[in-house]
């Protein structure tokens, strides 16, 4: 079993180190930017099981288990060590959330916000450009430091660094030799792992577990995050082997690297915007399903395993064309719905099982 750090142990070592930790709802921010302030992001997925008894309170029955399970966990206390929360505009739910921890059930300590531009082109830039700004004058206000611009520009550079040994480990996906369930437990640590460490682990992992890839059934999973966790496991039992990730998780977040840029806000900007296209910044079906059938044709995937927590607006929007689109092109697709929950339902498990037997 690969050594890997608990969120609970990088959140101590942060503070010993004299550093300030921000929880992060998903999906799209500037980690650089944060960094840069002295603060290391720990990611909020749920997290899976959390009760939702408080937070059913105050939300529609219809709002995502993302939010619903991110608010009971705020409201629980959960954040009792974190410095300050940063709520991205991922989605109107997302949105409704900044709003109800700012203006009704404030968690006691800073709660921040970001809007990152849908669309692209000169006023998109220009948007994230004065969002970043402002992020970064509320970060050095808790912290009470101004920003380092240089040190903006290192740890955007430590980014790409990192998305590149993920990227690589993609690409040499078929040469190692761990399951499905242990690979994402490897890669659900970028939600919580400064970059250069993240970076290093994979470094280890793709010279230390060389050997044949234990799955033959290549796939592509997408949707919003791989949860429950029992998802990865009845893919190995029935021969799958995960070969690329298009979810928002980890797969939408594999920015476009910028080296022609000297200035770090637009630099940031550049990155975010340039991400692959995704439904939750408005990007068309087509273009989903163009970027889908290039990256299964890189990786040899023979099918697409969609999952999404239940009522996701923006994967609703788009998914019934995207899957018309794929299936047109030969590409199989399944499309989950499921509440994150600590084990993966039974009707689910059987629905899963049955599509890996007919590749």
């Amino acid at each position: 079993m690969l050594d890997i750090p608990s969120r609970r142990q990088v959140m101590e070592e942060q503070h010993q180190a004299g550093g300030r930790v921000a929880a992060v709802f998903p999906i799209h921010y500037p980690r650089a930017l944060l960094q840069a302030h002295g603060f290391l992001p720990i990611e909020v997925w749920g997290p899976p099981g959390t009760d939702v008894g408080e937070a059913d309170a105050h939300l529609q029955s219809y709002v995502c288990d993302i939010v619903r399970r991110g608010l009971g966990f705020v409201l629980a206390g959960g954040l009792r060590d974190c410095d300050c929360l940063l709520v991205p505009h991922g989605c109107d739910s997302l949105q409704g959330l900044g709003s109800i921890l700012l203006d009704f059930h404030h968690p006691g300590l800073p709660v921040l916000t970001f809007y990152l531009a849908r669309g692209e082109g000169p006023a998109a830039l220009d948007f994230t450009v004065a969002e970043l700004a402002g992020l970064s004058q509320a970060l050095a206000d808790i912290s009470g430091r101004p920003l380092d611009e240089q040190a903006w520009n290192r740890h955007l550079e430590i980014e790409v660094a990192a998305e590149a040994a993920l990227a690589r480990l993609w690409r040499e996906r078929r040469q190692l030799e761990l399951d499905n369930a242990e690979l994402y437990r490897l890669l659900r640590c970028r939600n919580y792992l400064a970059a250069d460490r993240f970076r290093e682990l994979l470094d280890k992992v793709l010279d230390r577990h060389r050997g044949a890839a234990p799955g033959q059934k290549a796939i592509l999973l997408g949707g919003i995050v791989a949860e429950p966790v029992g998802l990865l496991e009845v893919i190995d039992r029935a021969g799958g082997l995960v070969v690329g990730d298009a979810g928002c998780n980890l797969g939408r977040r594999l920015y476009r690297a910028v080296d022609d840029e000297p200035d770090p806000a637009r630099r940031q900007a550049r990155r975010l915007l340039g991400g692959p296209p995704d439904a939750t910044r408005g990007a068309a079906p087509s273009r989903i399903a163009e970027h889908l059938l290039e990256q299964a044709a890189g990786s040899g995937a023979r099918a697409l395993v969609v999952t999404n927590p239940k009522f996701c607006e923006p994967e609703l929007f788009v998914l019934p064309e995207v899957t018309r689109l794929l299936e047109a092109a030969g590409l199989r697709v399944l499309v989950l719905e499921l509440e994150l929950s600590r084990d993966l339902p039974a009707a689910a498990a059987n629905r899963l099982e049955a599509f890996l037997e007919t590749l």
